[in-house]
């Protein structure tokens, strides 16, 4: 083997090592110093998250490994004396695995790390390089590299998309906890959704500000700062035909000395415009 040959191999070695396993110290070319690699990513990873779609319609991380998985068995089928694996290659197949049980997922990892070894044993024993095995080895980390980042943008999706669900959880309903399920029936039937905007603990103070008869006498027992279903369902009300929290407050704002009452249709409070 020449001196370019073996400079060139130990280059590759590197790349390869890096994207598998990390960077071994400071010097990185792919990742970022202290990045675990990706078989260290995959390992953090259980069988739920390796089978969510980000999106519908997305690849989930399950697909990707199978795929990579499948695109370097190719590279050692090649090394092990088959004339041309590609030519013959089932891509759109390698894409189809997309969920896993816990058992699938470790059997996965387990393969990709088998084809990995082998791909990387293989370009290290090599002595002689022309122009295009040159190439479809660079392509093997290059290639590895690609899907590594979109399994990285997989994982950053389905935390963002964690954190939106736990801050909906966190806000305040203002009703009792027995009391929540019909609250969430009331914001359905009034077009609300997750998205939408929900009373603010200012909105229901300049609500129960307007005076007395406002709200419909309740006979329901609750502590301090807890509203009753019914006072809920007014508060909704006037939201709904203020056009917003943010409306009600400014119009509650422009009349503090008016005295509304509720009329007996549902959903249709008086005294707005």
């Amino acid at each position: 083997m020449n001196t370019n040959d073996t400079i060139f191999q130990g280059a590759l070695a590197k790349l390869l090592d890096e994207i598998f396993d990390g960077p071994p110290g400071s010097e990185a070319f792919l990742l970022n110093p202290g990045d675990p690699g990706l078989l260290r990513q995959l390992d953090a990873i259980n069988a739920s998250a390796a089978s969510m779609r980000p999106m519908p319609g997305k690849t989930t991380i399950a697909s990707h490994v199978a795929h990579v998985s499948y695109g370097l068995s190719l590279l050692n089928r090649w090394s092990d004396g088959e004339v041309n694996p590609w030519a013959s290659a089932d891509w759109e197949a390698s894409w189809k695995r997309s969920t896993v049980d816990e058992d699938q997922w470790q059997i996965l990892r387990a393969g990709l790390l088998r084809q990995s070894e082998a791909w990387r044993k293989h370009a290290g024993q090599r002595t002689d390089w022309d122009g295009l095995s040159a190439a479809g080895a660079l392509a093997s980390a290059a290639h590895t590299a690609y899907h590594f980042g979109s399994i990285r943008q997989i994982l950053a999706a389905l935390d963002k998309s964690q954190n939106e669900e736990e801050k909906t959880a966190k806000v305040e309903t203002m009703l009792p906890i027995e009391d929540q399920p019909k609250n969430t029936a009331l914001q359905e039937r009034e077009g609300y959704s997750k998205g939408s905007p929900q009373p603010s603990t200012a909105a229901a103070a300049a609500v129960e500000a307007i005076g007395p008869g406002a709200l419909p006498a309740q006979k329901e027992s609750r502590t301090s700062g807890e509203f009753t279903s019914s006072e809920i369902e007014t508060l909704f009300a006037l939201v709904s035909r203020a056009g917003g929290v943010d409306a009600l407050i400014r119009w509650l704002q422009l009349h503090p000395d008016l005295t509304r009452t509720i009329s007996s249709e549902p959903g249709k409070p008086t005294g707005f415009p």
